[in-house]
């Protein structure tokens, strides 16, 4: 017997802070939960890439009600239009070029997101669509 999984306590203020529908209601949520462990979870959230942030909660939001081809070519176009961006090679930079760990995201903050930029990285690939076929 393992025993009690490590998080399990902490289950009913995950979904109480995760449960919502933007990444902004997600660290208000976190922030008021005011707790060691909701504090350090806001403070590794806000560290990444804003359009990051966004991109990925809504993959995670709509992946979970897609079949694995649907999902496996959903990553495939995001993977493309991240390294198409400019933050992915700024976080290599920060953290593993330079260490100096101060990426400069662009756009820096969540506000500035474009809910018009976050769709695009779910749009179809021009010619080179992941296909099963």
């Amino acid at each position: 017997d393992p025993g009690e999984p490590a998080l399990a306590p902490l289950r009913p203020a995950i979904d109480r802070c995760f449960g919502h529908d933007t990444v902004e209601e997600i660290l208000a949520a976190l922030d008021a939960e005011g707790t060691q462990w909701a504090q350090a979870a806001a403070a590794q959230i806000r560290a990444g890439s804003p359009t990051s942030l966004k991109v990925t909660l809504r993959q995670i939001r709509q992946g979970k009600t897609m079949i694995y081809d649907a999902v496996a070519a959903m990553e495939y176009r995001m993977v493309h239009r991240f390294l198409a961006a400019p933050d992915f090679f700024e976080g290599v930079r920060a953290q593993l070029v330079d260490k100096t760990r101060d990426p400069k995201w662009r756009p820096e903050t969540l506000d500035a997101v474009d809910d018009a930029a976050v769709a695009a990285y779910f749009q179809p690939l021009p010619g080179h669509e992941l296909s099963f076929d």
